[in-house]
């Protein structure tokens, strides 16, 4: 083998080595883009989940002594009572229910919350933004209705985001986004 050969070979190897190396990289990067996508996902399904079995829940009194129902509907922020035990009031834990965007860690991205009364209480991160529209016995909608009392169907939508940008991608900042939506009946609620 002359030293000529050599380096031809050598030049060769150094040439697939760096072509491997650029494969490997990319893959790893597809392979984070798509675990962010699926943290997204799975956080949008619980938090959607969640908000809707809990909204369904609105006005619950078994007794009919409680007084429970819909507090607050705002267009960002949901707010009720039910009587979950029913002892005829909606004094105890969980039973006084708000909904609403915060920044749980100071991280600046907002997270879904519960609050029972006490402090905000993460429930998902990495939501960008939630909705609440309202419709009305009378079956006109609303984000803001006057009376609460009023409402017998509430749309939820929640969009999250994936945790990092992804420099590759230029709408929203670099973050991804998806939005789910639900309708939720409010059987409790006369």
């Amino acid at each position: 083998m002359t030293l000529i050969e050599l380096l031809i070979t050598l030049a060769i190897g150094v040439l697939l080595l760096a072509g491997l190396y650029h494969f490997f990289l990319g893959q790893q990067h597809a392979y984070a883009l798509r675990e962010e996508i699926a943290v997204m996902q799975q956080n949008l399904r619980i938090g959607i989940d969640i908000l809707a079995r809990e909204v369904r829940l609105a006005g619950y009194d078994p007794t009919e002594t409680a007084g429970a129902g819909l507090l607050t509907a705002a267009p960002h922020a949901i707010r009720f009572t039910a009587d979950r035990n029913g002892d005829g009031d909606t004094d105890d834990p969980n039973e006084d229910v708000m909904y609403l965007l915060y920044d749980s860690g100071k991280d600046g991205d907002l997270d879904l919350g519960r609050n029972t009364g006490g402090s905000n209480q993460p429930v998902v991160e990495n939501i960008q933004s939630l909705d609440f529209v309202y419709t009305l016995r009378d079956g006109s909608t609303t984000t803001a209705p006057a009376d609460p009392g009023q409402v017998s169907m509430v749309q939820i939508r929640l969009t999250a985001r994936t945790a990092h940008p992804d420099p590759a991608y230029a709408a929203n900042g670099g973050y991804r986004t998806k939005t789910l939506s639900t309708r939720v009946r409010l059987p409790n609620l006369k």
